[in-house]
């Protein structure tokens, strides 16, 4: 219980600085999605009819995740650690972290790639992909694979920023 309790005096009052830490942390993210414009969709928490992904590093993430891509335009990977095969983002879309250390998509199945941009050059695209650990585990091909079935250059492209990758093949 001390271990626990660590320096606070009892462990509700180290309760309450986890719930005023996690405050904060939900206002600066508010800030910074206010500040983008962006309306979102959190992976853990989406809208009802929605399943939400579990993101504690055992559960398969994947369905979850790519059902809200599918059906909103910027989805959010919060603090944890999702498994995933393949996640496929279209263009106009947006899979975003609260941090490089900290949203973890980490692939479970050998040989796939962790996130493939599919664009199809049928007008101006983009898919964008920020503050995110991409892990591949050892067994991933790539973290990002970005395939661009158009000749247009001009047309199509992926905006790929702040994003740590490791342990791909």
């Amino acid at each position: 219980v001390k271990l626990a309790r660590g320096t606070h005096d009892t462990l509700n009052d180290r309760l309450v600085n986890v719930d005023e830490i996690q405050a904060q942390t939900n206002a600066q993210l508010s800030h910074k999605v206010n500040a983008q414009d962006l309306h979102y969709v959190n992976v853990k928490t989406p809208p009802i009819p929605f399943v939400g992904a579990k993101g504690d590093g055992i559960a398969d993430d994947t369905e979850a995740i790519q059902n809200l891509i599918n059906n909103f335009e910027n989805i959010l990977i919060p603090c944890g650690t999702f498994l995933v095969s393949t996640i496929n983002l279209w263009p106009k879309k947006t899979i975003f972290g609260v941090g490089k250390h900290s949203s973890i998509l980490k692939c479970n199945t050998a040989g796939m790639d962790v996130i493939r941009c599919e664009m199809d050059g049928t007008g101006y695209e983009q898919c964008q992909i920020h503050d995110l650990f991409i892990d591949g585990n050892k067994v991933a091909n790539r973290a990002i694979y970005v395939n661009r079935t158009t000749t247009s250059i001009h047309d199509t492209w992926a905006n790929i920023y702040n994003v740590l990758v490791k342990n791909c093949t």
